[in-house]
């Protein structure tokens, strides 16, 4: 009698965690029953440089986007971007992320006056971390200080 139980309870053990080892998406593993959404076009925008909440944003009229563009705070403190700067941004538009109000703009090349910084090339070659010289953290190429 016990062991009916026990192997009854094993039995219904293993059978819960095949079903929960199923998946719950749509169609999983055969693709999706919908069309992946479109990239975003790529516009160009013009406005002033303001900091809201601590980051980089771009004033357009009455829109206010968040500024993506990784590096630009170093980029703007070494070529000396004042707040308020006419900034000509090129890139992609994206919705507001949940619970905020500003959508983001993915920049991809900003124009200050004459001088114009193109984010594809500027990380180029440098590694998996993008921003660190020579290949990430350890500082060397391989990752063992350049030694081998």
């Amino acid at each position: 009698m016990q062991k009916r139980i026990v192997f009854a309870i094993i039995g219904l053990a293993a059978l819960v965690g095949i079903v929960s080892a199923q998946g719950f998406a749509p169609m999983m593993g055969r693709g999706y029953p919908y069309a992946a959404p479109a990239a975003p076009a790529v516009k160009t925008l013009e406005g002033k440089l303001q900091i809201v909440d601590g980051v980089a944003a771009l004033v357009v009229k009455d829109v206010t986007y968040i500024l993506h563009f990784p590096g630009f705070f170093r980029t703007a403190y070494i070529e000396e971007i004042k707040v308020g700067a006419t900034l000509k941004v090129e890139g992609s538009e994206y919705p507001a992320p949940a619970g905020q109000t500003r959508p983001i703009f993915a920049a991809t090349k900003i124009t200050v006056g004459s001088k114009t910084f193109d984010l594809a090339t500027q990380f180029q070659g440098r590694g998996s971390y993008g921003a660190m010289p020579y290949g990430g953290m350890m500082g060397g190429r391989g990752g063992r200080g350049g030694r081998w």
